[in-house]
């Protein structure tokens, strides 16, 4: 990607995350990399290409991570656990302001989100979930489609959420991470998990 793409890209995502999407000007982002609007729209055709970008970079990395995890890691926990921390990672990436604007204003882009998780993040859960089975690590009990779709319901609420702080945020994601990996497991899974989630 040429730098100066990527830096108004960059600057775009940070202004996006302190204002908003909607109040967010493309003169505002243009100032921020101390370019002229007209070297901006040398670069994007307008605010949305930049947004579809940005989505598109995150959505591309999460998708090269599910396909990495299940070679590189020994058994379901692991590859559970190396995704929650991942998450983790990149959860101040798209705040709940942001998250909102996209919503409301860019419905369009926010359905790559949906499409990317019932395409690849639900399937990813749910051979985690049988996988685990399979290791004998996870309940044997679980419905691993309703499984999945819990966890992401539980996400949703979070992210969504814009009466808490990142700070919040984030621990509350922890919690959730944690509190999911233990109700799945049984309890050879979760001695061998111990070591790992923290």
């Amino acid at each position: 990607m040429d730098n100066k793409r990527k830096d108004i890209m960059e600057a775009a995502s940070m202004l996006f995350l302190q204002k908003g999407i909607k109040a967010t000007t493309v003169e505002e982002i243009a100032k921020k990399c101390h370019i002229s609007k007209k070297t901006f729209y040398y670069f994007f055709v307008d605010k949305e290409v930049v947004i579809i970008e940005i989505v598109q970079n995150l959505i591309n990395k999460t998708d090269r991570q599910l396909r990495m995890l299940p070679d590189i890691s020994p058994n379901a926990s692991s590859e559970l656990i190396s995704f929650f921390h991942y998450l983790q990672s990149n959860i101040y990436v798209f705040n709940a302001l942001f998250m909102s604007d996209l919503k409301k204003y860019y419905p369009n882009i926010h359905n790559l989100f949906l499409q990317d998780r019932k395409n690849k993040l639900i399937p990813f859960f749910i051979k985690n979930i049988e996988r685990g089975i399979l290791e004998n690590i996870y309940r044997t009990n679980l419905d691993s489609r309703l499984t999945a779709e819990l966890y992401f319901l539980q996400l949703d609420n979070v992210i969504d959420n814009t009466d808490i702080t990142e700070d919040e945020r984030y621990a509350i994601i922890y919690y959730i991470n944690s509190f999911f990996l233990h109700g799945i497991m049984n309890k050879f899974g979760l001695k061998l998990a111990i070591t790992h989630f923290n």
